[in-house]
């Protein structure tokens, strides 16, 4: 059996490899590439990569003779195209030639592997819905919400209990309906649908969720919105408002009761000692 190193061309940022023979191990390939972000980065990555070469290896291991692609899934993508395109590109050391993919090998963990490959910064960061499939990957391979919330993208931005949370959430979408995830991704009619939203819809609506999804399209489209958002609930601030003017109220129903009937002659004691009962528990509360 050959050895990685055998393999392909170059030195200090390990083998430039053809792009074509790399193997695609799905359990790890949690990008949905068929998406529009995805694609418009890959003829990104082509032009970059035309002009200035691969600039950073893509990470891989090497099993039983054969290279399958932890991360860099972009890259390759990017590359194959080139290739099929007979594109020449600039090489680190010097000339061009074909757009080999320098390619480094990853040892060990197949989770800490696969986590890894979800904050590499040398990527396109995943979306809450791909992080979601990634996760999904980790919680069967043994990982706790906990664990999995420590490997968030940076931009993202979020830690502690708002982690686990996202982390929840993520693999929630990524189980969600196909038509909800098109949606957030793809868009429909001009109208994509925010993360919140369509996560409200995938768990109120999961055997049928077109029409739910249809009904926040048009709404966005009435406003001239291009996406579709969770209207926010009330803050704290406003419930608290809100229980106090209710609370007012009720004082005030009671209170005028208690004076209609203090002014009926004769009036009730009977009715007018409940009333009495009912104002002072809630003016007490």
């Amino acid at each position: 059996m050959a050895r990685f190193n055998d393999l392909g061309e170059g030195k200090i940022e390990g083998r430039k490899l053809d792009p074509r023979t790399i193997r695609i191990r799905e359990d790890f390939n949690y990008r949905d590439m068929e998406s529009e972000a995805v694609q418009a980065h890959i003829e990104w990555l082509k032009e970059s990569i035309r002009t200035h070469g691969v600039q950073e290896p893509i990470r891989v291991q090497y099993i039983g003779g054969q290279v399958f692609l932890v991360s860099g899934h972009c890259r390759v993508e990017a590359c194959k195209r080139l290739f099929k395109e007979g594109v020449k590109v600039p090489y680190k050391d010097g000339g061009y030639g074909p757009p080999l993919v320098p390619a480094i090998v990853v040892q060990g963990d197949e989770a800490e592997i696969l986590a890894s490959s979800m904050v590499a910064k040398d990527g396109l960061p995943p979306t809450k819905i791909e992080f979601g499939k990634g996760a999904d990957q980790l919680r069967k391979l043994g990982w706790t919400v906990e664990k999995i919330g420590a490997y968030i993208a940076p931009h993202i931005g979020v830690k502690g209990f708002k982690a686990d949370r996202y982390v929840r959430e993520a693999i929630e979408l990524h189980h969600a309906p196909i038509a909800v995830k098109k949606a957030a991704t793809e868009g429909v009619e001009g109208v994509t649908l925010s993360e919140p939203a369509a996560l409200k819809i995938a768990r109120e609506n999961p055997l049928n969720p077109e029409p739910a999804i249809q009904a926040e399209v048009e709404k966005a489209k009435a406003a001239g919105k291009k996406e579709a958002k969770r209207p926010k609930g009330a803050g704290a601030a406003t419930k608290a408002k809100e229980a106090e003017t209710k609370r007012i109220r009720s004082l005030e129903k009671i209170g005028d009761e208690m004076a209609a009937e203090i002014l009926r002659v004769p009036f009730d004691t009977d009715i007018l000692e409940t009333l009495a009962t009912e104002w002072k528990t809630a003016r007490s509360k």
